[in-house]
């Protein structure tokens, strides 16, 4: 079943960058906590500003969590297993003075198989329950944006739209905690919420990098 969901925030389309820097995926800042409400270094501008410790996720931590030195080891991380092909649709196109993108929120990516099996080695952390299910979208915004005044806040769901069809998230989850650290995602770095929306809350080693591949 297709379902339309309602956007809070601009979406922009997110196109990953060539960075000049090495990032040390064995040791990730955790970041836990880090939730302002302003626009700061090294913290989430989150709309939420309240989040309860028991709020539905990951049932436990494994030995990834370095919560002594504050770091993460997302090498260690188990994934969801699965290799489950879906039927993404995604279009982008300009008409005049806007962009207009398209979709149905499936990305053009196998992912793992969710909800995830008692036979996974994720279940012991994570129960994920929910099944993938295609969303319709369709947003538009200036070809050539400008910088607003003044930054608005993230929202606790959709803030960008990726290159795979899928949607990106903030840093969070449900509980105020670094969701990539928690939460048991799959290979590509994804999965689903309650409504069975796919989405990433980062960068997908899935995506491939349209200014590298030039």
């Amino acid at each position: 079943m297709r379902a339309l969901f309602s956007l809070s925030t601009i979406f922009l389309l997110f196109i990953s960058s060539v960075s000049t820097h090495t990032v040390d995926l064995t040791s990730l800042p955790l970041s836990d906590g880090k939730v302002a409400n302003e626009p700061r270094a090294g913290s989430v501008f989150a709309c939420q500003a309240r989040f309860h410790p028991n709020a539905p996720g990951a049932r436990r931590s494994g030995d990834w969590l370095n919560e002594t030195e504050g770091t993460f080891d997302l090498t260690r991380k188990p994934t969801v297993d699965g290799n489950v092909i879906h039927l993404s649709e995604l279009e982008i196109a300009v008409s005049g003075a806007r962009r207009l993108i398209t979709g149905n929120a499936l990305p053009d990516h196998p992912t793992g198989r969710f909800p995830i099996s008692r036979s996974d080695d994720a279940y012991f952390y994570d129960r994920n329950p929910n099944a993938i299910r295609a969303h319709a979208y369709s947003v538009s915004f200036p070809v050539n944006p400008s910088i607003v005044a003044r930054p608005s806040c993230l929202p606790m769901g959709p803030i960008g739209i990726m290159l795979t069809g899928a949607v990106l998230f903030n840093a969070l989850d449900a509980r105020g905690e670094n969701a990539l650290a928690h939460e048991i995602l799959d290979d590509c770095q994804g999965h689903p919420q309650q409504s069975g929306l796919y989405h990433y809350h980062g960068k997908s080693p899935c995506q491939e990098d349209p200014i590298s591949a030039t």
